[in-house]
């Protein structure tokens, strides 16, 4: 196998972290580069998954994610994988957002209100975001293709509310599916498009437990579980360390010279 990866370091970039390295073996043939977890005081094993796998040419990559990580690198060939780099110091910051629920807006917030023909009257599965709100709905988003929802009270539990899309059908019906809804502790987008905007989205299955996604430019670029509990005096959110496997986005930087 070709020899470990050397030179590895990372400095911030707002919510990023951009790593590079010294060229790798020549027998390489691809760059793998992981983000651990801190080793716990109970195991010494650091707790690491793939970042990116990239070209042997790339030399730098840019991540985002929502909390400090130590990385390491290894380049591999058809032989098989190179030992590790040692782990770099702890990169990045803590991302802490407002959790809290979206301000309601009122029926004249929505964009997609004046496309509505069909009444309520001409056909009972319509409706309008008036008699949405006397029902106890709340309008929470107002996108240009669709306005979101949280239903009423009662609809709301231990895993959070439901929230809806509703959109205008080409018939000119206002419509949403209720049973199509996602549970969540907060609306699942922003009260109006933003695309510099970050956000970051939780749902919950009950029990406590549910999982979290950061959104940067309207696009998610990372996510997590949390369980909720005191026990071990941790915050609140405590990061079950992406199970799904969804990978950061990466912009990979390669030698001068290079295509």
């Amino acid at each position: 196998p070709p020899q470990p990866v050397t030179g590895l370091q990372g400095k911030p970039d707002g919510l990023a972290v951009v790593l590079s390295w010294d060229p790798v073996d020549p027998r390489a043939s691809g760059v793998l580069i992981e983000r651990c977890l801190d080793p716990l005081q109970t195991s010494p094993v650091p707790n690491c998954e793939a970042a990116a796998v990239l070209q042997p040419d790339a030399r730098s990559l840019r991540h985002v994610g929502l909390r400090p990580w130590r990385f390491r690198g290894m380049s591999f060939n058809a032989d098989g994988l190179s030992g590790p780099s040692d782990l770099t110091p702890p990169l990045g910051e803590t991302l802490t957002l407002d959790l809290g629920t979206t301000p309601d807006l009122p029926a004249s917030a929505s964009q997609i209100a004046a496309l509505i023909r069909a009444t309520p009257q001409a056909d009972s599965s319509c409706t309008d975001p008036t008699r949405l709100l006397a029902e106890g709905y709340a309008l929470v988003a107002a996108h240009p293709d669709f306005d979101g929802y949280r239903l009423p009270a009662e609809y709301c539990g231990t895993g959070g509310c439901i929230y809806v899309e509703f959109r205008v059908e080409t018939k000119g019906c206002y419509r949403g599916d209720p049973e199509q809804g996602v549970l969540a502790a907060s609306a699942p987008w922003p009260a109006q498009p933003d695309p510099d905007q970050t956000r970051q989205t939780c749902s919950s299955g009950g029990g406590g437990e549910g999982m979290c996604s950061l959104y940067q430019e309207g696009m998610e670029v990372d996510g997590y579980a949390y369980r909720a509990g005191l026990e071990d005096q941790l915050p609140k959110l405590q990061g079950a360390f992406n199970p799904d496997r969804r990978q950061t986005p990466v912009v990979p930087g390669r030698e001068p010279g290079q295509d």
